[in-house]
């Protein structure tokens, strides 16, 4: 195995990749899915990286003594996702309300639904889902 299967197609990493987060039928019997796309949180996503340091460099005191709060890092690195990591979604709703994209409405959404947050920090931190169209293209899926 050559270290050239271990890129990822940097196009992914900025532009993201749909999770499925939910599959449901609606009142009409029609179906849909529930879909986040995600930006890598690394590799060729500089925004992200920028961002990050941005944000948590106000608080490197507090870190280097390990009296950061889990809770603060978990809200610092939310305010980043919503910014540089959640790029678009297909329906979802807020209280059974349809919301648009917004670094708002991504805050609101992660602390409605924290498995929300979870999957989408899994998939961003997944180098594998920002591999595959490369394989695909190879000829190897």
């Amino acid at each position: 195995m050559g270290l050239s299967k271990l890129n990822t197609d940097s196009k992914l990493e900025n532009e993201g990749v749909w999770v499925l987060v939910h599959s449901d039928t609606d009142e009409n019997g029609k179906d849909y899915d529930v879909r986040i796309r995600v930006r890598r949180a690394g590799g060729t996503n500089k925004k992200y990286e920028r961002a990050k340091a941005a944000a948590f460099r106000p608080h490197q005191r507090q870190m280097r003594a390990g009296m950061l709060a889990d809770e603060q890092v978990e809200r610092l690195m939310q305010g980043v996702y919503s910014l540089h990591v959640v790029c678009a979604w297909e329906n979802v709703d807020i209280n059974d309300e349809m919301v648009e994209c917004t670094p708002e409405n991504v805050l609101a959404v992660f602390k409605a639904y924290p498995f929300i947050w979870e999957a989408v920090f899994e998939t961003s931190q997944s180098m594998d889902v920002y591999r595959e169209e490369l394989e695909e293209a190879a000829g190897n899926s």
